[in-house]
């Protein structure tokens, strides 16, 4: 078989020659020459014989390996060579690389003329192929990467492999090689050895193995390194429960455990918030938790997003232009904002209201007409018509300092009522927590431009609540802790590790850069409250978090939201925890029969409890056990993972509402509006003191569109599922009733989004995420 070699990236630090290094590649000379002379007499025997020309074969591979890893360890590290000397070095290696593969042609072309050997059992032969992900990036290493399978019934012995073909210098994306005369019975797991010494750096996408009829395939799909551990173990080709597993598998399920909490430590480096990788720098974090290379690349190939530029009272604003943007005609309205209020950027903080809050001190006087049936606000209260949105946690919050003042952060109360036709609109606002002079209430009676303002600023606690308050900490931050215990303690072969490994996929890297953006001071020219402001923010919201707030629709129900109509982000959100349910749920069931698998699956016992004792030990509310006991149990956990990392993320990172500066402005110049500026506010005012690209230049501008983009592109959708961790088809009909339950909700959702001014696109299946990817 031609062999084809693996992409990987191998440097060595430059060191002196020394007189062993001098020997040993004489040395290996020698020996691989009385190889290669063994071999040419084999070929020049009258009578030939395939047994004999097959060891010499075998003899003349690992002769010349070991000759290749000593001149490439020689030409790197001398350094009494001059250019000509190593160039005439390079010649002479060519010339040697030349003869050593016509004489390997000529050898393979007389084995298979002579066709199998009486000694030779063709069926004690494996084919290898090796599928990587580094094309150019890869150049040719001093030092070779051996492999080796082991079975049931033994070991190969290794196999060495290197990244470049040695003439053209050419890489590529698989390898191939074969592995024969053994029989190691059937496949438990493969070990691979990589170099020590230098910078080893692969993006290994799977491995297959092939005999006679039979093809073993090991999903992988991350990067090998030599940063924590030279030994990997692969044991991806089967899924199963550790208990339930061969002796072979429990010691290689126990080893890669053991070398996962060696390259990945829990970190309490910033306090108030959970455990977390401890990386704080991006360009710190291992290649082992990064994306391919090509997947990189893909971002400079991504076609911009055209725009169009929307008109506002005063100057114009540049839009995306998306299949939503009808709704920006109208940003100004009543009944926009009330839209955006459960189907916007935040539609997690409204509620139900039963009773007025003591320190907002709306009254039917101030309403005036603004209640359209007839009744008081006491009535319609009770009828189930009036809602909050209580912004409290903005309260008391740092924000950044202009010439030495710092920019006004406003934590506003906001009540909407439900009209008789439906529409919800905002009735009363009022910016801080304390009525009275300096937060009066503002109403629709107001003049247009107080109103407008007074709905503007809203808007700015709106993008920093919704991005910042309840984005990060429950979306990214939160969600790393279920990251890092998996990755510690769930080796691939286990069934939760694939189900969740898509969800976690960029987590490590993606919330790396914003700690490092939130620490160095990255969001002080974009969000009012800067990055100290944030901290805060994370802190606040950890010190209250409990677990049930990750339940959709027990939030849901708390906020008393069940019926309001015009709400298909709830109808969404709905159906999406649904399917996910019954996907989880059958997964669960397929592989735990019973509570009893649960208790005796001591990998999964050892991820929930590192879980409760690292990830969440110095949260006080997130108590979750430190054992799981019943199989409902861990489905509740995977459904609420599975959905925050998804659907609940794509809501929080929708850009559409948050990328029209106007309608959200993440900080305004100025004080707020008090009572004294009642009927003094002009479109003048307003949009000379928000943001625009103008006034954020390109750096920032270009942090605003990092923090308010909704997709990455290098991301995959919830409908994909492209790297699929599952091998064979047992599973197959599980996965396919998800994928045609997915697809039967967005047809639902696209036929309702025929009767919608403004389509409802943010939770499709086809545009949600499959996990956290920006």
């Amino acid at each position: 078989m031609k062999k084809k070699r693996v992409s990987f990236i191998v440097s060595d630090r430059t060191e002196n020659m020394d007189v062993e290094l001098l020997n040993a590649k004489n040395k290996s000379s020698a020996a691989y020459n009385a190889a290669k002379k063994l071999l040419n007499s084999r070929l020049q025997q009258a009578e030939k014989n395939s047994r004999t020309i097959s060891l010499a074969k075998s003899t003349f591979l690992k002769k010349w390996t070991d000759l290749e890893n000593c001149h490439y360890e020689y030409i790197s590290k001398t350094t009494i060579l001059s250019n000509d000397q190593l160039e005439a070095e390079g010649e002479s290696w060519n010339s040697t690389f030349m003869e050593h593969e016509d004489l390997l042609a000529l050898c393979d072309d007389a084995l298979t003329e002579m066709g199998p050997g009486p000694d030779t059992d063709s069926t004690n032969s494996y084919e290898l192929t090796l599928v990587t992900k580094s094309g150019c990036f890869a150049w040719n290493g001093q030092k070779a990467i051996n492999i080796l399978l082991v079975g049931d019934r033994g070991e190969s012995e290794a196999d060495n492999f290197r990244s470049l073909d040695g003439e053209t210098r050419e890489s590529f994306d698989t390898f191939e090689f074969a592995i024969e005369n053994v029989n190691v019975g059937n496949i438990q797991h493969i070990s691979m050895t990589i170099p020590e010494d230098g910078v080893v750096s692969f993006y290994l996408e799977k491995i297959t193995v092939k005999k006679s009829q039979t093809t073993t395939e090991f999903p992988i799909y991350e990067w090998i390194t030599n940063q924590f551990s030279t030994t990997h173990i692969f044991t991806s080709n089967m899924t199963g429960l550790p208990q339930n597993d061969t002796d072979l598998r429990k010691k290689a399920r126990s080893l890669q455990t053991k070398l996962s909490k060696q390259s990945m430590k829990w970190s309490h480096n910033m306090q108030g918030l959970p455990g977390s990788s401890g990386y704080l720098k991006m360009d710190e974090v291992d290649n082992k938790y990064r994306p391919p290379l090509e997947q990189d690349l893909e971002k400079n190939d991504t076609d911009a997003i055209p725009t169009f530029m929307a008109e506002t009272p005063g100057p114009c604003y540049a839009k995306d232009k998306t299949e939503e943007s009808v709704w920006t005609a109208t940003w100004d309205t009543d009944e926009e904002f009330g839209r955006q209020a459960l189907n916007g950027a935040l539609p997690v903080l409204i509620k139900r209201l039963d009773s007025l809050p003591s320190n907002f001190p709306v009254t039917d006087s101030i309403l005036g007409k603004s209640l359209q049936r007839g009744s008081s606000l006491a009535e319609e209260m009770t009828q189930g018509n009036i809602f909050l949105q209580d912004f409290e946690m903005l309260d008391g919050v740092s924000t950044v300092k202009i010439d030495g003042v710092p920019l006004a952060l406003p934590c506003p109360m906001v009540l909407y009522y439900l009209r008789p036709s439906d529409e919800l609109v905002p009735i009363a606002i009022q910016l801080g927590q304390q009525p009275g002079q300096e937060f009066p209430i503002w109403t629709p009676n107001d003049n247009g431009e107080d109103w407008l303002w007074a709905k503007m600023w809203v808007g700015s606690a709106i993008g920093q609540a919704s991005q910042l308050y309840f984005h990060l900490p429950m979306a990214h931050f939160c969600m790393e802790v279920f990251a890092v215990a998996l990755l510690r303690c769930l080796p691939p072969a286990h069934p939760v590790h694939k189900i969740l490994k898509e969800n976690f996929q960029f987590i490590v890297l993606v919330n790396t850069g914003g700690r490092e953006i939130v620490l160095g001071g990255g969001l002080d020219g974009v969000y009012a409250v800067g990055s100290n402001g944030t901290f805060e923010l994370l802190k606040k919201h950890f010190s209250r978090m409990k677990w049930e707030d990750f339940d959709y629709m027990q939030d849901l129900e708390k906020r008393g939201l069940d019926k309001i109509p015009n709400f298909p982000h709830r109808d969404d959100s709905s159906k999406v925890w649904s399917v996910m349910e019954e996907y989880v749920s059958d997964l669960v069931d397929f592989y735990y029969s019973a509570d009893r698998d649960i208790t005796e699956d001591y990998e999964l016992q050892d991820f929930a409890r590192e879980i409760s004792e690292d990830g969440f030990s110095k949260l006080r509310l997130m108590d979750l056990p430190n054992k799981l006991m019943r199989k409902d149990e861990l489905k509740t956990l995977l459904v609420r993972i599975i959905f925050t990392t998804t659907a609940k993320h794509s809501t929080f990172n929708f850009y559409e509402y948050q990328r029209f500066i106007p309608n959200s402005p993440y900080s305004i110049q100025g004080p707020l509006p008090t009572e004294s500026d009642r009927g003094n506010i002009t479109y003048e005012i307003m949009f000379d003191r928000i943001p625009s690209r103008e006034k954020y230049g390109p750096e920032l501008s270009g942090l605003f569109d990092v923090m308010t983009a909704a997709f990455s592109p290098k991301q995959t959708w919830l409908t994909e599922q492209p790297r699929n961790l599952f091998v064979g088809d047992e599973i197959k009909p599980i996965h396919d009733k998800f994928k045609d339950n997915l697809a039967r909700i967005e047809k639902e959702m696209q036929a309702r989004n025929y009767g919608l001014k403004v389509p409802h696109l943010v939770l499709k299946p086809s545009r949600i995420p499959a996990g956290i990817a920006i």
